[in-house]
């Protein structure tokens, strides 16, 4: 059985009580003055997690990557060559960065039309900080398409490619006019 909240505001402190901000984007997307809910549904415990990519030379990575996000080591293993083979960064906002390498792995160019990870897409708060990320871009020399807005996406972007050719992006959403 699934109820219906039609109230916005109802919605609205729905999510603001469980920490989400996205009433706007989630109306704008599905036209829908109302989002189901189901009933039944139990609380989702919390929940972080960590991105971990596979590249060919995790040590070089390691260093471009931390410099980029001024990320911090965690953890780092050396395979039985002595060889870097799997590099966890942090960073201050909790995200989590997991750099591997595994011995019998492809050395192919990373290629986001085959199955599997198509890019990693970094969420900033405003339009504004991906134009400062567009600018950390030029003073550490990474190529970058600018910032762009598209009209298939809600949002603004830049994109760039990591030294194993993996495509990132820094997105903010547009704002949207108040319900």
């Amino acid at each position: 059985m699934t109820r219906s909240i039609p109230c916005r505001r109802l919605w609205a402190r729905y999510l603001k009580s469980i920490g989400l901000k996205c009433l706007q984007l989630l109306t704008a997307h599905t036209g829908a003055s109302w989002i189901p809910l189901s009933a039944t549904r139990s609380v989702i415990p919390s929940l972080t997690g960590q991105v971990s990519i596979c590249l060919t030379v995790v040590d070089v990575s390691s260093q471009w990557y931390s410099e980029l996000f001024d990320l911090q080591p965690i953890r780092e293993f050396r395979d039985t060559a002595g060889r870097v083979s799997d590099v966890t960064l942090g960073h201050v906002s909790g995200l989590i960065l997991g750099l591997i390498s595994h011995e019998s792995q492809i050395d192919e160019a990373f290629d986001e039309r085959r199955p599997g990870l198509d890019h990693l897409e970094f969420i900033v708060p405003t339009v504004d900080e991906v134009q400062l990320w567009a600018n950390r871009l030029d003073e550490l020399g990474i190529e970058h398409s600018g910032v762009k807005a598209f009209d298939y996406t809600a949002g603004v972007m830049v994109t760039f490619r990591d030294p194993d050719n993996i495509q990132l992006e820094f997105y903010a959403y547009r704002s949207s006019p108040a319900p």
